[in-house]
């Protein structure tokens, strides 16, 4: 059928049977990247501009704007471990630093197997370290890195990769069309970037009896099936698949080959995966604009195809936390001048966030079940491509913002991690102002502490 329609269709009609919005609803937006300075096989000076570009930019962008608890938007960069400079990171800290955002695991591979998958996540979890990202579990005290895992091998290709020294082979862009590029001039280095309003950049802590383990040294708002590493917590992390082929989900195989991932991202310490939407690629699940767990099947591909629900007063079961962003169609933007074009969330040059759009994804009101009032967007970009800066930090992004102000709803901007935290706090049953909840479960990494 026509785009992959007849994966997800089934699942976007049902899922426009909600009921209908609280009023004022609480609206949380998360803006994810992929973040990719190679994209393209670009020269290391060009490379070093789009990183150089966000790092002198972003802060005079975001501070124009603020949420209702006095905050400025919030960049999640999704770094991909193929891509690994300590230059890229050290642009990246000062972000972070200055309370812009935060950095999560993004990952492109091919033909790989469980074993060399586990080790190249917990080797890039030790350099995102170094430079203080990544957060740890509470519940589970202080993280030890460097340990790796043995999970059950799946039953995809032989690895391609080096498991020493991590060799990779940097693959394309998650399936973004080619286009000219334009490059970018080097400009003066800035050591000092603004910061935003201190006084609202930290939420209120949580009450450590609310994060108190329930069985041996497993959190109870964490999946019950979460490896400690021989009783050691984790570094954790949220992740975001590269070609959208999570669990080996592409029809021909390729871009993953790992059919149990579900089980090594839970494995390496991963809280949730924030990959979808991915249509109109046949990676895209029949579960549509929903948060869930979902349970790993080792023998074949694509478990996160359904799964069960975060609701008000559940609990975590399964693998895997799925956050996925809105998916629709779109009748104000017709192709043909008939057929509606596909909504899925991505915010770039050629598709920039304007007014019906950005309605488009609150409508779909994607939340945890039972808390009708809590209503999370989720969005992505390719920041480094040269044609998406004014999309993502620029004109365009600027018109969203100012959009987004001028709703009738309570505007917070969060960071994955943060949307981590509100989802459980929601699912545990709590209430009153979202923004004390935002540091719940996973604390800030140490460079945002």
């Amino acid at each position: 059928m026509l785009k992959n329609a007849q994966i997800w269709l089934p699942g976007y009609l049902a899922s426009r049977k909600r009921g209908d919005f609280v009023s004022p609803p609480h609206v949380f937006f998360c803006f994810v990247d992929h973040y990719e300075p190679l994209w393209a096989n670009p020269t290391q000076e060009t490379a070093r501009a789009r990183t150089r570009h966000w790092r002198e930019n972003y802060p005079k962008f975001a501070n124009q704007f603020h949420d209702v608890d006095g905050r400025p938007p919030q960049h999640t960069f999704f770094f991909p471990a193929e891509e690994y400079r300590p230059e890229f990171l050290d642009d990246l800290a000062q972000l972070s630093r200055h309370g812009y955002g935060e950095v999560e695991i993004h990952l492109h591979h091919r033909n790989d197997t469980a074993e060399n998958l586990a080790a190249t996540l917990e080797e890039f979890k030790v350099k995102l370290r170094s430079h203080g990202f990544l957060t740890e579990d509470r519940a589970l005290g202080p993280a030890v890195s460097g340990q790796q895992s043995a999970p059950t091998p799946s039953r995809g290709k032989s690895s391609a990769f080096s498991v020493q020294g991590s060799k990779f082979k940097v693959p394309q862009s998650d399936e973004v069309p080619e286009r000219s590029r334009r490059g970018i001039s080097a400009q003066p280095s800035v050591s000092d970037l603004p910061s935003p309003n201190s006084q609202s950049s930290r939420c209120a802590p949580v009450s450590d009896r609310a994060l108190q383990p329930t069985a041996g040294l497993q959190s109870p708002h964490l999946s019950p099936q979460l490896s400690t590493r021989n009783s050691q917590p984790l570094l954790r992390y949220g992740f975001i698949h590269g070609n959208w082929c999570l669990d080996n989900s592409r029809r021909d195989g390729d871009w993953c080959g790992v059919n149990n991932e579900l089980q090594v991202l839970r494995e390496t310490g991963c809280y949730a995966d924030f990959t979808l939407p991915s249509a109109p690629s046949d990676t895209q699940t029949r579960k549509v604009n929903a948060i869930y767990y979902a349970t790993d099947d080792p023998l074949r591909p694509k478990s996160h195809d359904t799964g069960v629900d975060v609701r008000v007063g559940g609990q975590a079961t399964g693998d895997l936390l799925i956050m996925q962003g809105p998916l629709a169609l779109n009748w104000k933007r017709r192709k043909w001048f008939c057929l509606p074009r596909i909504e899925h969330a991505d915010v770039a040059g050629h598709t920039p966030p304007t007014a019906d759009r950005i309605d488009l994804w609150v409508r779909q009101r994607i939340g945890v079940v039972g808390k009708p009032d809590w209503i999370f967007v989720k969005v992505h970009t390719h920041g480094c491509q040269e044609n998406n800066f004014s999309t993502a930090l620029g004109a365009a992004a600027a018109r969203m913002h100012e959009y987004l102000a001028q709703q009738p709803f309570q505007l917070h901007y969060v960071t994955a991690r943060e949307v981590f935290n509100l989802i459980k706090a929601a699912e545990a049953g709590l209430a009153g102002d979202p923004n004390q909840y935002r540091d719940f479960v996973l604390p800030p990494p140490p460079i945002r502490q």
